[in-house]
């Protein structure tokens, strides 16, 4: 099982990263009730897929999420439909879960290749 223990950190390593193209702008609110220094707010900007982190309060959409459902959703384990769905994500404007969908969209699911 995996689990994100600096939030912000790990988007700062993704920064290379491409999200499927999507230009979207969102906050993120990250709730953590193990790690309360975890508990953060971001402002992830994305430019054709490309991300950066701001300090500015403009964004299009807001997203609260608990950290295990984040940690699960960026390993591809689960989707952002299946979480709002399921009522685990909250989407302050609902014209934008497509483009969450396709932001967190991961195509290659992670594989255990260890022998037990």
């Amino acid at each position: 099982m995996y689990r994100i223990i600096n939030v912000k950190g790990f988007f700062d390593e993704l920064l290379t990263r491409n999200f499927n193209g999507v230009t979207l702008t969102f906050k993120l609110n990250v709730m953590d009730s193990l790690l309360a220094k975890n508990n953060q707010q971001l402002i992830v900007e994305a430019v054709n897929g490309t991300i950066k982190m701001l300090e500015s309060d403009g964004y299009d959409v807001e997203v609260t999420i608990d950290v295990a459902e984040l940690s699960s959703l960026v390993m591809g384990v689960v989707t952002v439909q299946e979480l709002f769905m399921l009522s685990r994500i909250q989407i302050s404007d609902n014209q934008y879960l497509q483009a969450l969908q396709q932001f967190f969209y991961v195509f290659e699911k992670p594989t255990c290749i260890s022998a037990f």
